[in-house]
C-alpha cells in the first residue's frame, strides 16, 4: 500500500515491502516514489521522506540495499521501520544503517528481541547512535496467535513504549540518559527532516517532558504550557 502524506512540516509517502500484505513494488516504482517525495519536499520547503513498512518475508530489504548501492545520495529519503521484526532482517538493516541509513526499531510491534537489547546489538555492530530511532507503531495492529487454539487476533500497539524502552536503555546501562533520549528526540527529527523539534534551543518548539529522579514523567509542557503533572 502507498499513500501520499502531507503533515505540518513533512511531506512524504508510505509503502510496504517484504510483506504478504504489500503491493510488492519494483525498484523502478520505489525510485519514482522517492522522486515524488523529493520534489514535494523541495517545492513545499518541507522535508521529503519515503516511510517503508518492513514485513518478515525472506526478501527483507534487498531492494533498498540495491537502490542505495546504485544511488547513495538517495539514502536520506528512505525510512524503513520495523527493522527488528526478525533477526535476519535486523542484520540487513544494520548494513543499511552503517552506510548512512536510519535504523528504526518498533517498540510496540513484532520484534525478535527487546527493543533496548536491539539497540545494544546495533551499537556493538558499529551503527552510529545518530542513526538509530525508536517508533511505537502506535495503534497499529499487532498480530497475536493463541498457542492452544491457533486463533489469530489483532490488538492495537500501545503508545507509551518508546518512553519505556528509552528508560530501559538507561536502567540496563546501555546508554546514559542524555544519549538514550536521542532515540526519541533529536534522531527522529533528523530522520523526518523536521525543523524546530527534537532539541532545547532558541527557535525550537517549547515541548518539554520533565522527569523525576526515578525517570518517571513528572510534568509535560507543550507549546510553552504545562499540560500534565505527576502521572
Amino acid at each position: 500500500a502507498k499513500d501520499l502524506i502531507l503533515i505540518d512540516k513533512v511531506i512524504g509517502c508510505k509503502l510496504a515491502i517484504s510483506d504478504d500484505r504489500s503491493s510488492f513494488p519494483t525498484e523502478h516504482e520505489i525510485l519514482r516514489l522517492i522522486n515524488q517525495v523529493r520534489l514535494g519536499g523541495f517545492s513545499s520547503g518541507k522535508g521529503g521522506i519515503l516511510h517503508i513498512h518492513l514485513g518478515a518475508l525472506e526478501s527483507r530489504i534487498d531492494i533498498l540495499l540495491a537502490i542505495v548501492e546504485k544511488y547513495p545520495s538517495l539514502i536520506s529519503y528512505l525510512s524503513p521501520t520495523h527493522c527488528s521484526r526478525t533477526q535476519k532482517l535486523f542484520g540487513d538493516c544494520i548494513k543499511f544503517a552503517k552506510v548512512g541509513g536510519m535504523l528504526d526499531i518498533s517498540t510496540g510491534g513484532t520484534t525478535f528481541t527487546n527493543p533496548h537489547k536491539a539497540v545494544q546489538i546495533a551499537l556493538e555492530e558499529g551503527v552510529p547512535l545518530d542513526n538509530i530511532t525508536f517508533s511505537s507503531d502506535g495503534r497499529g495492529g499487532v498480530k497475536r496467535e493463541d498457542p492452544v487454539t491457533g486463533e489469530i487476533t489483532y490488538k492495537p500497539a500501545p503508545l507509551d513504549l518508546n518512553f519505556k524502552e528509552m528508560v530501559n536503555l538507561v536502567r540496563n546501562n546501555i546508554l546514559p540518559l542524555e544519549d538514550a533520549l536521542r532515540l526519541i528526540t533529536t534522531n527522529p527529527a533528523k530522520n523526518m527532516k523536521i525543523k524546530g523539534k527534537g532539541a532545547l534551543k532558541p527557535g525550537h518548539d517549547a515541548d518539554i517532558v520533565i522527569l523525576n529522579q526515578q525517570l518517571e514523567i513528572d510534568q509535560v509542557i507543550s507549546m510553552g504550557v504545562s499540560r500534565l503533572k505527576k502521572i
